[in-house]
């Protein structure tokens, strides 16, 4: 299979999904049992299972992906490791986890494959739904498969945190700490770097509150010095003993981040246009009531230093993957404020249009993660 036909069918399994979240969750389905009326479409349940259903297509592409980047064949190594070695290579839990329920049944890496495809797939739509109203579910799965398909195939360890934070994010907006704290040791499991979203909790609090403009100049200066200061971070990292991590600097600019920079540029524009719009309609502060606008301008900064950040040091911009969901609730948050149906429609074309472009140019132009020949099919 060529890589257009790829393309093609990548764009026909998102469209797929899509069609099938529309027709399942956002019909109001009524059941009649003994003269009283229910709601289908309300129950969690039925919700769960019309996500298993259209997730399907998906976990099977997913299931049957094979060298898709370096990572994907750094998790096969890992693989064969744990199952010679036992968990002596320092994987995480949740990965040792999935490799001894694969290999204890038999199912070898394939195994863990299926299980990170459902992770990312099922878990995290589920999860997502927490935060998204029904109404406008498909076109924000729609949203996620193009911003994180590439991750999906290839960094599984990364995407399966990303999937579990979904849930905390949605704690930090319920301010409800400790079910936070739990969900973001959750997705250390299977990538430890997440454990340090926990300060995240506070920090925006802060941006919520009076001190908008002052976390974001906060967080756009840190990534500013982290990215100026690699040689100090070495030292620091010599000093205590982590010297091992020294490989993710690089002496150069990193084009991966600059071209992620580059395509997410439109939506950075949108997000502190609003910002700032909104901070003048309301004296100089941000007070939308729209919590997804606001959690999306949030993690567009925090997105953008992180990106700073990995033109020095890899590992900074490998972060910036956790908060790139906020262009997500940034363009529902901002569908959902459309004064009338022409806005409404005009918005979701845009958004639509927008996000399937930087999916495309990412995976077949930049060549980053999201392409596979599926020669296997």
């Amino acid at each position: 299979m060529s890589a257009s036909a790829t393309a093609l069918l990548y764009i026909a399994l998102f469209l797929a999904t899509v069609i099938i979240c529309k027709i399942t969750l956002t019909n109001n389905y009524i059941i009649r049992v003994r003269d009283k009326v229910y709601s289908l479409t309300e129950n969690s349940l039925y919700q769960f299972i019309c996500i298993t259903l259209s997730c399907m297509p998906l976990i099977y592409l997913l299931a049957n992906r094979v060298n898709v980047g370096r990572d994907y064949e750094r998790y096969e190594l890992y693989y064969s490791t744990y199952v010679s070695w036992g968990a002596k290579n320092g994987l995480g839990i949740g990965l040792t986890f999935i490799y001894h329920i694969a290999d204890k049944f038999g199912w070898g890496f394939e195994g863990f494959l299926w299980v990170s495809a459902i992770i990312t797939t099922i878990l995290a739509i589920t999860l997502l739904k927490n935060l998204i109203p029904l109404q406008l579910m498909p076109i924000a799965v729609f949203f996620y498969l193009c911003i994180y398909w590439g991750p999906m195939n290839n960094i599984m360890g990364q995407a399966m945190a990303v999937s579990v934070l979904l849930g905390a994010f949605y704690m930090m907006t319920k301010r409800r700490l400790i079910p936070f704290i739990i969900l973001v040791v959750i997705a250390s499991f299977f990538h430890v770097s997440s454990f340090l979203l926990i300060p995240l909790y506070w920090i925006y609090a802060a941006f919520q509150k009076k001190h908008s403009k002052g976390v974001i100049i906060g967080i756009l200066l840190g990534g500013l010095f982290l990215a100026a200061a690699p040689n100090l971070i070495k030292v620091l990292l010599n000093f205590i003993g982590l010297s091992k991590y020294n490989g993710y600097f690089s002496n150069r600019l990193n084009p991966t981040w600059i071209y992620l920079l580059i395509y997410r540029s439109p939506m950075y524009a949108l997000e502190i246009f609003y910002f700032l719009r909104e901070r003048q309609r309301n004296h100089d502060e941000i007070e939308s009531g729209n919590q997804l606008v606001n959690l999306g301008i949030f993690m567009g900064v925090c997105e953008i230093a992180s990106f700073i950040i990995g033109l020095s040091i890899t590992w900074g911009g490998r972060f910036g993957y956790f908060f790139s969901i906020g262009h997500l609730f940034f363009a529902i948050g901002s569908i959902m404020e459309a004064k009338d149906k022409k806005e409404w429609l005009t918005l979701r074309s845009m958004y639509c249009a927008y996000f399937l472009f930087s999916f495309l140019m990412m995976a077949f132009y930049s060549r980053m993660d999201a392409i596979n020949i599926y020669s296997r099919m």
